[in-house]
């Protein structure tokens, strides 16, 4: 039997479980979320969670998935984190949706966990700056937009050794000042 595939986002409620929300909708939201998103991890052994980008840049048990799909529809061998980026492109010209879906997972978790002054500069960028653009090789990742490397980092409330001074600083907490 096989098991599902599915997504972590403890960090999202880290970075949101002290937030002031000026309206009900909002807090109402973010539980939707959390409700639909801690459903469906219950369902997902631990090894069988993809696309962990806070914990680092390896492709970590993303690269199941893409060696499962590498078998049953023939893939070469090769370096999962080729797939992953789409520099091998043979995953994602078959399931464009798979990019996707690696994209807004990355951007959903970046703006929870941004490293450091990871923030874009306050200016005008366009789409094409926005654009994710993905390198990968021997099972690392890494991600560019906004002109620099993007990169994510557990909140302290999650790292280890948790650091109870740590300020919570991201895009979410940023938004609500």
């Amino acid at each position: 039997l096989q098991q599902p595939f599915g997504i972590d986002v403890g960090a999202f409620v880290v970075v949101t479980e002290d937030m002031l929300f000026h309206d009900a909708q909002l807090c109402a939201c973010r539980s939707m979320v959390l409700e639909y998103f801690t459903g469906q991890r219950g369902r997902v052994p631990d090894d069988r969670v993809i696309f962990q980008f806070e914990h680092g840049p390896e492709v970590g048990h993303t690269a199941k998935l893409v060696e499962q799909m590498r078998v049953e529809i023939g893939f070469p061998v090769d370096d999962a984190a080729l797939y992953v980026s789409g520099q091998q492109s043979d995953l994602v010209d078959l399931y464009p949706e798979f990019a996707a879906y690696r994209d807004i997972v990355f951007l959903f978790k970046w703006m929870a966990c941004w490293a450091g002054n990871a923030a874009p500069d306050v200016r005008q960028w366009t789409h094409k700056d926005a654009k994710l653009s993905w390198k990968g090789m021997d099972g690392k990742m890494t991600v560019r937009a906004f002109g620099k490397e993007l990169k994510l980092e557990l909140p302290a409330g999650m790292a280890q050794p948790a650091d109870s001074s740590a300020k919570k600083e991201n895009f979410f907490a940023m938004l609500f000042r």
